[in-house]
């Protein structure tokens, strides 16, 4: 969980893309657990946001291409299991769910796909 605490204090510090690459290493290492997908985003604006405030060690974040554009997908944990994700995913911030986001459990292996 380096890897982690690395992408915390680097998402903290608003260093995005160094966060998203010590939290890609973190789900590489843990291809077998599960997490919660929780939206993608396209601004750093919204990045800072979600992370503003935030002392949940579970938010993460991961650059993804989406619409042919650089964007952040934001997480929620990994998790042994898929019912461990679920349950985690009724701890989810509700400002974090603002606008109608729906957690999604999703195996870790798929997200690295």
């Amino acid at each position: 969980m380096e890897n982690w605490e690395k992408g915390r204090g680097l998402l903290r510090a608003g260093s995005y893309a160094e966060a998203a690459r010590a939290f890609l290493a973190e789900l590489e290492a843990q291809k077998e657990a599960f997490t919660v997908q929780l939206f993608v985003a396209c601004s750093e604006e919204t990045v800072q946001r979600a992370a503003a405030g935030s002392s949940a060690k579970e938010l993460y974040t991961r650059v993804v291409r989406y619409q042919g554009k650089e964007c952040w997908s934001l997480g929620w944990g990994v998790y042994r299991s898929e019912e461990q994700a679920r349950a985690a995913a009724g701890g989810v911030p509700a400002r974090l769910l603002a606008g109608g986001v729906t957690p999604k459990v999703s195996p870790v292996a798929r997200l690295l796909r």
